[in-house]
């Protein structure tokens, strides 16, 4: 998900107790004088998020115009040779910024208990006729697993964590 600076007012405004209109005065600020230092300096460190850095990549082009009438020698060729530049921010990844999307891969890993199959169908017909045992929804068999349609999954099938 993008975090839009409007967002990131809010959040940041919640955080500090302060208004939003106030939080984004600082925040505007903050980015002008990151993007000043980018232009001017080519390099900016944020302590925690790490340093951006401004490269610039040229690419030749070249164009062939051809002027003039046919001569006995051919027409006239001019070739131009222009050189646009393509701007590049590169981000050097700082410490906590490191260790916050380590614990975000961490994080995104499911925990999935085994739901027991040992039932035969006239069991799971019956048992899904009754309906989930948690919030008592609609129940659909896939193949020789029970899986609650409105919101619960397989949850209630699952056997518990042991801890």
């Amino acid at each position: 998900m993008l975090v839009s600076k409007a967002m990131l007012d809010r959040r940041v405004a919640g955080v500090l107790g302060k208004k939003v209109r106030d939080v984004s005065v600082v925040t505007q600020a903050l980015l002008d004088e990151v993007i000043d230092a980018l232009a001017n300096e080519g390099e900016v460190r944020l302590d925690g998020l790490g340093t951006m850095r401004i490269t610039a990549r040229t690419q030749n082009q070249r164009c062939t115009f051809v002027s003039g009438n046919q001569h006995r020698k051919g027409p006239r060729r001019i070739t131009v040779m222009n050189v646009a530049a393509k701007y590049y921010v590169a981000l050097r990844k700082g410490t906590r910024l490191r260790a916050a999307l380590s614990n975000r891969r961490r994080s995104k890993v499911m925990e999935k208990y085994g739901v027991d199959e040992n039932n035969d169908d006239a069991e799971l017909e019956k048992k899904a006729a009754q309906g989930c045992p948690k919030c008592g929804g609609k129940v659909e068999k896939h193949g020789n697993t029970l899986m609650c349609v409105s919101k619960c999954g397989t949850e209630p099938w699952e056997a518990q964590k042991k801890t």
